[in-house]
């Protein structure tokens, strides 16, 4: 509406405290992109600026093109020659000018992975006080709520945990409950660019042969695309 009644598109944003995880759940085909890191974090934020201003919810985007940008370029497990620490550390450097809570979040993560996984949801969804008064109503979801910062950072840790098994990953997206489509949009963006479409394995390959928008628009379209991007 914004846009429609004319507003640039650098000042269309919702402010705070709409801090929702839109954003980032678009933000993996800027990861796929070619961009050196310093382009790709401005087109990450750019997008972003689009619907959400709120610091938050930028750099959650920043966060997930990042993270598929780091799976398509790595041809080996994720984490296993770089180490967990190290690629935290990487990855929150980014983020922390925009937003230091995802960035702290972020360097809490290696303690997550080696702990239960129960335990790791309950602190996530509890790492940083959702802004009230929002339209989403962060503070009264359960599991994981659609706020930016919960949500990447539960998605993050769900393809930290197993890399190179996508179903693996979506299943515990799913499984923390709450807003978990978006969840696993983010977290299965992040292990697709790991693993390709070959290492879907034979259930989500299947599943992904009937992909379609409205009739029209399935995986061919959605392959040729991706890799025209690329």
């Amino acid at each position: 509406r914004r846009l429609a009644a004319g507003v640039a598109w650098q000042d269309a944003g919702e402010p705070s405290p709409a801090a929702g995880n839109g954003a980032a759940m678009r933000a993996a085909p800027v990861g796929l992109a070619p961009f050196d890191p310093a382009e790709r974090l401005r087109v990450a934020d750019e997008q972003a600026r689009v619907t959400h201003a709120d610091p938050r919810a930028r750099a959650a985007a920043i966060l997930v093109a990042d993270v598929v940008a780091d799976a398509r370029d790595r041809d080996r497990d994720a984490l296993g020659e770089v180490g967990c620490a190290p690629w935290c550390d990487a990855l929150a450097a980014r983020v922390e000018p925009v937003d230091p809570v995802l960035a702290a979040g972020l360097r809490a993560l290696p303690a997550w992975l080696a702990g239960p996984e129960a335990d790791a949801a309950v602190a996530i969804a509890a790492w940083a006080a959702p802004p009230r008064g929002a339209a989403h109503a962060f503070e009264a979801w359960h599991g994981i709520s659609p706020f930016a910062t919960p949500s990447v950072l539960y998605a993050v840790y769900a393809y930290a945990r197993s890399p190179s098994s996508a179903e693996e990953v979506i299943a515990r997206s799913v499984a923390v409950g709450g807003d978990v489509d978006t969840v696993a949009a983010m977290a299965g963006a992040m292990v697709g660019a790991a693993v390709g479409l070959s290492g879907l394995g034979a259930r989500l390959r299947a599943w992904a042969t009937r992909l379609e928008d409205q009739g029209a628009f399935g995986l061919d379209e959605l392959v040729r695309l991706a890799h025209a991007l690329a």
